[in-house]
């Protein structure tokens, strides 16, 4: 799922406040845990930091006023990396509706060339991605035109995967220990759900969940199963399956065939958060080894799917989380 990145831009000192009511290109310091244990207990904070950036943008003054602290949105892309098509899309949509967009790229600052899938050299855990989030969500509070309380994050594919993980307090406590800062919502473009989290859930803020009936990359089965736990566990969850939609339903580009896409298809499996123990769904037995886990992915990997735009689902999808936001904002 070919993406085009931001491409190389200068690398100024990392930002540890927005005090300065800085915009544009933003770095900062981040973390790469290799999974989800090393994130919860925070020992990847033993290992070396890494610089990454994203674009922040502003409503233009006529649609705020230049005194007024406006709510934000955190964009997390997907394994295609970033792109003008999508994320940036995005990010200009955020700001005609009066929200600041801030386009983190999880990407380029650690080397990475996208598009780039599960296995391949250099794929990243999504517990990478999520420090990245947590910390953009941090460093967006200190913005004197950004109100802190009212942050949303939405991501697209993996920055999917990420909204729905973000959910769980022990990766917010992973991510900043003890700092106050949370998500005000969840925004999830076809997410990857096949292999999910289970735990403790600490946060009253709403998820919208849209996903592709027609999705070869992240079926939407597995995700309409995991948004029904969180209804049963109180989460205000609002989920939409648009009809013969693919994977990326929201970008421009016709639907074209991805040969080296590598995903798994038609097996679940979850982690449990509070007790490390990884089981199969369809079986219950455990994952416990490397091996196992292994014999899981090479029986349920699929490789090359359809992915691109459908105008009626990308329009209704702009709708949806316009009327979603403006809830959540009180705009």
């Amino acid at each position: 799922m070919a993406g085009c990145t931001l491409g190389s831009v200068a690398q100024p000192e990392p930002r540890v406040t927005l005090s300065d009511g800085a915009v544009g290109v933003i770095t900062f310091r981040s973390y790469t845990p290799a999974s989800q244990r090393p994130l919860i207990t925070r020992t990847y904070l033993n290992e070396a930091p890494t610089v990454i950036h994203g674009v922040l943008s502003l409503p233009a003054d006529a649609t705020v006023p230049r005194e007024a602290r406006v709510p934000a949105v955190i964009l997390a892309h997907g394994t295609g990396g970033v792109s003008d098509e999508r994320e940036h899309a995005w990010a200009k949509r955020l700001n005609s509706w009066g929200i600041a967009a801030f386009v983190v790229d999880s990407f380029t600052g650690r080397e990475i060339t996208p598009p780039i899938y599960s296995g391949s050299p250099g794929f990243t855990h999504v517990a990478a991605h999520l420090v990245d989030a947590y910390l953009a969500l941090q460093l967006l509070s200190t913005h004197p035109r950004i109100d802190g309380t009212r942050v949303a994050v939405m991501g697209f594919s993996r920055g999917g995967e990420v909204v729905v993980n973000a959910m769980f307090d022990r990766f917010r406590a992973g991510a900043i220990d003890g700092a106050p800062h949370r998500f005000a919502a969840y925004v999830a473009f076809y997410p990857y759900c096949n292999f999910r989290h289970v735990g403790a859930l600490q946060t009253a803020a709403p998820l919208l969940m849209l996903l592709g009936g027609a999705d070869e990359m992240t079926e939407p089965g597995p995700c309409e199963r995991h948004a029904a736990w969180l209804k049963d566990r109180g989460m205000a969850t609002r989920v939409i399956t648009y009809p013969n939609a693919h994977h990326g339903f929201d970008r421009t580009r016709p639907v074209a065939l991805d040969r080296a896409y590598r995903g798994i298809q038609k097996c679940e499996a979850e982690y449990n958060l509070d007790t490390f123990a990884i089981r199969r769904l369809d079986t219950g037995a455990p994952l416990a080894t490397r091996e196992a886990n292994e014999a899981w992915i090479r029986e349920c990997r699929r490789e090359g799917a359809r992915f691109g735009g459908d105008p009626r689902a990308r329009d209704a999808s702009i709708a949806e989380v316009r009327s979603f936001l403006s809830g959540v904002f009180g705009r």
